[in-house]
């Protein structure tokens, strides 16, 4: 019952123009009501948090991220590895995580947590469309 009435909760505003108002937001609404991230806001935005990110290195200089990444050490190697691609898994998934949506970028789950970098070597990658500011 619940699922169905937030369906039609988001149903009506998205026909009554109350939607999120740029096209980064508006695609993944959908994930944060799923989520109900609203509601978990009430209670915190990840403040104080550090949420570690075990996957290809993380660009810290995408525009949700700016300010809030730490390099750690590559988990494969040990050494402490800043080469990014851009792109690449683990920035998409920390912007999904702690996205602040500067910029009309993304928001993510808790937009006020830092994230650690841990890259680990993975093999054919995917790439994700989370620009950096060099790609802009």
């Amino acid at each position: 019952m619940l699922t169905a009435l937030r369906l039609a909760t988001a149903a009506i505003v998205a026909f009554t123009g109350a939607a999120p108002a740029d096209p980064v937001r508006e695609q993944q609404q959908w994930v944060l009501d799923a989520l109900n991230v609203e509601r978990a806001w009430t209670v915190t935005k990840g403040r104080g948090v550090t949420v570690a990110v075990v996957d290809s290195a993380v660009d810290a200089t995408v525009k949700e991220l700016r300010g809030r990444v730490s390099a750690g050490p590559d988990m494969t190697t040990g050494a402490v590895r800043r080469e990014v691609r851009p792109g690449a898994h683990g920035t998409a998934m920390a912007a999904l995580i702690a996205g602040s949506g500067a910029d009309d970028g993304l928001v993510g789950v808790a937009p006020d947590a830092r994230i650690l970098s841990l890259p680990m070597a993975i093999a054919e990658e995917p790439v994700f469309s989370v620009p950096s500011e060099e790609q802009e």
